[in-house]
This record gives structure tokens, sequence and C-alpha cells, in this order.
């Protein structure tokens, strides 16, 4: 096996904005936050009285959020991102180059906060927001997903971010 892979792909929009969203959404800050606003919102609502219009707004805030997020996120992948291009990836032991149709970048494994996979997406993380990149697993052969986790080997392990 060489050490060293290049495979070409494309992620649509809208698959974009779904996979984020729902890593976004899923974070423990996330939901500790909307948890938080949503039994402060409970707790006035109880209260009653002069805190029943307070309690109302933060319970309609916490249950909104998840939208004011998806409408985020949409903004950020909106036609024309880079993001949505189609790109030629080539990894190797040193790091990551990405290739667009006008544009090209790229990053040692040392600039990486963490990765984490699943049955579908390889996902790097260059910040601890969730936002980052998606490496999708039907662009690769089972040869190139185990030579990505073996470079990927000097990130932290998937979900424990590098402080």
């Amino acid at each position: 096996m060489s050490d060293s892979a290049t495979f070409t792909y494309q992620v649509p929009r809208d698959e974009l904005v779904r996979t984020m969203w729902r890593r976004v959404v899923s974070r423990p800050r996330y939901l500790q936050t909307v948890g938080l606003i949503l039994l402060l919102g409970l707790v006035a609502l109880a209260e009653g009285g002069s805190l029943m219009v307070a309690g109302v707004l933060l319970v309609v805030y916490a249950l909104a959020r998840p939208l004011i997020m998806w409408q985020v996120i949409s903004r950020i992948y909106a036609a024309g991102s880079l993001a949505c291009d189609r790109r030629t990836v080539e990894f190797g032991p040193a790091g990551i180059t990405a290739t667009g149709p006008d544009w090209k970048m790229s990053l040692p494994w040392r600039n990486f906060k963490r990765w984490s996979e699943d049955e579908r997406n390889f996902y790097l993380d260059v910040t601890a927001s969730g936002f980052g990149s998606i490496l999708p697993k039907s662009a690769m052969s089972v040869e190139q997903q185990q030579l990505l986790r073996t470079c990927l080997a000097s990130i932290p392990a998937p979900g424990k971010a590098r402080t």
C-alpha cells in the first residue's frame, strides 16, 4: 500500500447543511445551552406573574434555536461556497491537500483539533465548533480509508479536542 492517496468528490450543498447542522446541534455545549434556556423558561412560567412573559420568550427561543442554527448554516454554505466545489484530495503522512477549480489548500495534520468518522464520512475539525472538512467514504477505496486512519493517528482520538 502506498503512503499517499488521491481521490475526487463533491458534497451537495443540502447534504453539507444537513450534516453540519446535525454535528453542531448534537455538541454537548449546544445541548447544555439550549437545555439551560429551556429550563429557565419553564421555571419562569411556573413562577407565573410578571415572569410569565419572560418564560414564554425563553421557551420559544429554546425551541426555535435549532431552526435558527439551520438558517445560519444554510447561509454559510450559500451558493458559490468553496465547500460545495468539486475537489481533489491528496493525503499522506505529512498532511492533506485539497484542490478545487480555482483554489488549493494544504494543511499538516497538526492543524486539526480532532477527527471522527461515521458509516458515511470522515470529519476533520480545524476548530472546536464542529465545522470542518467532510470526506465521504464513498469516494475512497477501503485501502485509502485505512491509510487515512493511519495518517489521522497524530490527531487526538475521535471526539477528543486538543486544548
